[in-house]
């Protein structure tokens, strides 16, 4: 995860902040699953094989922007952020 800030003091106790989130991900994954039964009766082998692999990427961005208040001895702030595009 990457994120970019900025904040700009508006007033005197008045603030706006924005972030840029991104983000990175990325999986990869093998599987391999293999069965052998012998029946007693005809000799007859069966067996299974599986094999499973997932190769995932992806890359997101999302955008959160905020406003915060101070007042003497502490601060009242509000922030919301967008949901995330792929």
């Amino acid at each position: 995860m990457v994120a970019i800030c900025l904040g700009k003091k508006i007033g005197k106790n008045l603030g706006l902040g924005f972030t840029l989130f991104n983000f990175l991900r990325s999986v990869k994954y093998n599987y391999r699953f293999n069965a052998t039964a012998i029946s007693n009766i005809d000799n007859l082998s069966i067996t299974r094989i599986q094999n499973s692999f997932m190769d995932y990427f992806n890359v997101r961005t999302a955008l959160k922007g905020g406003i915060n208040y101070q007042f003497k001895n502490s601060g009242l702030g509000l922030t919301i952020t967008t949901p995330s595009i792929s």
